[in-house]
């Protein structure tokens, strides 16, 4: 298969230390997770769609931020050690690209084939008590 896209729901909701430092881009190194056993676990999956010739978009949480961004509960540091892991480089999508797009969230990835999606829960779509407003989000 070729030109297919997967969107996958993933569980990096992975424990941090709050004490390292942020990098000079702001954001905790990938060093600061203390524990990557939630990301190894995604591993088979994401590494079958890539098998099987899929562009891979991950949409993830970490924490609860109430729909506010925080450099402290960004996803970046798990990107990069995903892209450790996978041994690929790993396009760090920022929500507000997302929102800039009209909805073609996979030409977010540029040449990468695996993307992560900025914290999801920065958005207050994502824990809203609307039905239209997390349809909106979808």
């Amino acid at each position: 298969m070729s030109n297919n896209s997967a969107l996958v729901r993933v569980d990096f909701n992975v424990p941090m230390d709050k004490g390292t430092s942020a990098g000079s881009d702001g954001f905790l190194p990938a060093s600061a997770i203390t524990d990557d056993g939630r990301i190894r676990a995604a591993l088979p999956t994401i590494k079958k769609l890539l098998d099987d010739g899929f562009r891979v978009v991950l949409v993830a949480h970490l924490g609860r931020p109430k729909g506010e961004s925080s450099s402290s509960l960004s996803l970046k540091p798990i990107a990069d050690r995903l892209s450790e892991l996978l041994g690929e480089s790993i396009a760090f999508i920022p929500l507000r690209q997302i929102k800039a797009s009209n909805g073609s969230l996979f030409s977010a990835l540029g040449n990468a084939r695996v993307g992560l999606v900025e914290n999801i829960r920065f958005d207050s779509r994502e824990t809203s008590k609307s039905d239209e407003e997390r349809l909106d989000l979808a």
